[in-house]
């Protein structure tokens, strides 16, 4: 049930002929997340003033309520935000001179002066607004980073709630001076950033730039169950009988991206598996050695991403490997009508082989695709990045990139080719643009191998 609001206290100001609630312009440009909220209680026992979490829906009267100064609520935001809260409190009491001095550190770290500034009871609240939705995870990292000597908090986040702004305490940024304007109209005429003009770091292609990195975090986090299946296979040490099991175990900690430091880690915990084992690999310098050695010397290097394949996905490319091999053995005999050579034959097994080796990856990256999707934040993150990610992916689409299939083969084309005429994929009908970074998306369908 809508709750309706007097019309003296929920419209104010003009806009273009229409009355604009004050509401819609704090949800409009502040987009709190509304099915949790905070709300400040007074306790006469403790003499104070506590913050409360409800999770409950944040009413546009409470919005209302907070923002004519009448109650005190806080609001979160979610995985995709359109602007940055700074909160400076002073709790040493140590005066206007102070806050003065954060604020100005503040506008010097990050560039720019804010958007919207507010006097709180504590201290005070700098908004940047911005033009446009950012991952929340990325601009908040990047404002820590900025403002990381500074005794300031970044709020609101996913976790961390701020007060909703009174307009009563509107100041403006430039000259501190209490600002007697409705708050539609403050946050009306307030300037609005792109967020490279803050965090060059935020722009799409440096974001990009780090995502072989996170993948390769996953990648770690993905094999950790795997490292502690075959860790339980060796284990426990035993005195006299280490060597094999250690380079076993160093083996798999490096092909799975491990570092050194993490090893030693990993063969903590293991020595403290092993009760009865006494040698020398509880020498924490002569472990360290060993492993710094082995990690040197040990030039064998098997595909990173899991110890086996999949069992599913490894029955779907041995199936279309025996599907894409009939198929080019038609073509080859309708040609020469007669008993192939044997330099054909090899030529046909060898492409078999080489489309199953582009299924299995192709499968992986299906696989990781639907890890992301199963993820708010990461489907921020690759939103961002990359255009249009969200809205395809919704359409039951899968991003192929032509930079991707090139590693898996050179002549990626020709197998995408097949696999088209075969029925697996099909190209969207939706435009693609490299200069964009949108990259082709396709309908995948493995129906009929139980994919």
């Amino acid at each position: 049930m809508s709750i309706h609001t007097p019309k003296i206290l929920s419209r104010s100001g003009l806009r273009g002929g229409k009355t604009v609630l004050k509401t819609d312009s704090f949800t409009n440009n502040f987009q709190p997340y509304r099915k949790t909220y905070t709300y400040q209680y007074h306790s006469k026992m403790l003499n104070g003033n506590l913050w409360y979490t409800t999770e409950s829906y944040l009413s546009d009267l409470q919005i209302l309520q907070a923002i004519t100064a009448l109650k005190t609520y806080g609001y979160y935001i979610t995985h995709s935000t359109i602007i940055l809260g700074i909160d400076m409190d002073d709790h040493k009491n140590l005066g206007t001179g102070y806050l003065l001095s954060i604020y100005n550190q503040v506008v010097t770290a990050i560039g720019q002066t804010p958007s919207l500034l507010f006097k709180t009871p504590q201290g005070l609240h700098a908004y940047y607004l911005f033009n446009q939705n950012i991952p929340t995870d990325i601009i908040v990292n990047q404002a820590k980073q900025k403002l990381s000597k500074l005794p300031v908090e970044v709020k609101p986040t996913q976790n961390t709630s701020i007060r909703i702004p009174a307009e009563t305490s509107g100041l403006d940024p430039v000259t501190m001076d209490l600002v007697n304007l409705p708050f539609e109209l403050l946050v009306t005429g307030c300037k609005k950033y792109h967020p490279a003009e803050l965090f060059t770091e935020s722009l799409p292609d440096n974001v990009r730039l780090s995502l072989k990195e996170k993948r390769t975090t996953i990648k770690k986090f993905k094999a950790i169950p795997k490292i502690e299946k075959i860790e339980s296979e060796v284990l426990p040490f035993t005195n006299g009988s280490t060597n094999e099991s250690f380079l076993k175990l160093c083996n798999v900690y490096r092909v799975n991206r491990l570092d050194q430091d993490e090893a030693f880690y990993r063969f903590k915990l293991c020595l403290l598996r092993s009760p009865y084992y006494t040698g020398d690999l509880w020498n924490e310098k002569r472990l360290i050695s060993r492993i710094n050695c082995e990690y040197k010397n040990n030039q064998f290097t098997p595909n990173p991403k899991d110890f086996t394949p999949s069992l599913f996905n490894m029955l779907i490319a041995e199936s279309i490997e025996q599907e894409y091999k009939r198929a080019l053995l038609l073509i080859y005999v309708t040609a020469v009508n007669e008993n192939l050579p044997k330099n054909i034959k090899r030529s046909i097994t060898n492409q078999s082989k080489r489309m199953k080796k582009f299924v299995m990856n192709l499968l992986n990256w299906l696989d990781y695709q639907d890890e992301i999707w199963e993820h708010k934040t990461e489907v921020a993150i690759w939103d961002f990045i990359y255009k249009y990610y969200r809205k395809n992916r919704k359409r039951g689409l899968y991003p192929l990139p032509t930079a991707l299939m090139e590693t898996w083969n050179d002549r990626y084309y020709t197998l995408v080719k097949a696999l088209i005429e075969m029925g697996i994929l099909k190209e969207s009908e939706y435009q693609y643009s490299a200069r964009l970074h949108i990259c082709k998306y396709y309908h995948v369908d493995f129906s009929k191998y139980n994919k």
